[in-house]
């Protein structure tokens, strides 16, 4: 036996309520561009043009002068025995042309946490370098000579691990 459903009647609303003429939708819609706009907007509109020209005036800028030296790494720490990732991350350092950006020889020493202590491990990292109308190789090229690890354990966490034991010592001298 085959069932049929009957489907509820679906009733129409007016696309627009009251007395609607053409004529008054039109004059509604035409108001939007053509009526004076409160004060609030053409200040917001006003600072949208400052903002629109400043970075229009910065991409010029960066064309007329160049991006000068920058440089991206990243690093990634895995752990040999297990094969778990410690540390992905990422930086940035910029030269002269950029604002706290240095020319000439740098050392950058940056703090990298580990997720988890590790004696056997693998530090993968890379470096780019990019050098803004520069001619390679030449007195305008930029190199990296050195990158040195040094593994010290955070003061941090010792002092957190310190004091896990403590409280432990104490909740076994109690009982």
């Amino acid at each position: 036996m085959q069932q049929t459903i009957k489907s509820p009647e679906i009733k129409e609303f007016p696309l627009f309520e009251g007395q609607q003429t053409y004529e008054r939708i039109t004059e509604q819609i035409t108001s939007i561009p053509t009526d004076r706009h409160p004060m609030a907007w053409t200040i917001m509109f006003g600072l949208g043009l400052i903002g629109a020209f400043a970075l229009l005036m910065a991409l010029v800028y960066l064309v007329a002068v160049g991006t000068g030296i920058w440089g991206i790494w990243f690093k990634k720490v895995v752990d040999r025995n297990t094969s778990e990732v410690l540390f992905d991350g990422t930086g940035v350092f910029l030269g002269g042309a950029y604002a706290g950006g240095s020319d000439g020889a740098f050392s950058v020493n940056t703090f990298i946490p580990l997720s988890m202590p590790s004696s056997n491990f693998t530090v993968f990292e890379v470096f780019i370098l990019d050098i803004a109308g520069a001619n390679a190789p030449g007195v305008d090229t930029a190199g990296l000579l050195l990158v040195e690890q040094d593994w010290v354990p955070e003061p941090a966490s010792l002092i957190a691990l310190a004091t896990g034991l403590g409280a432990l010592a104490l909740r076994r001298r109690k009982k």
